[in-house]
């Protein structure tokens, strides 16, 4: 599993844990950051990738 799963899937125990409204918007914040830090860091290595290529 890499990074981006594993602190998903320790979120989503805690949701389920506590089953708490407040850790859901957490869970729910969190998963977007991570969501987002995956894509640009993505979008960087195919930027790098491409400028090689070319």
């Amino acid at each position: 599993m890499g990074e981006f799963e594993v602190c998903e899937a320790r979120v989503g125990e805690e949701i389920r844990r506590y089953g708490d409204t407040e850790i859901q918007r957490y869970g729910d914040t969190l998963n977007e950051a991570l969501a987002k830090a995956l894509a640009k860091a993505l979008a960087k290595a195919l930027a790098k990738a491409l400028e090689e290529a070319l």
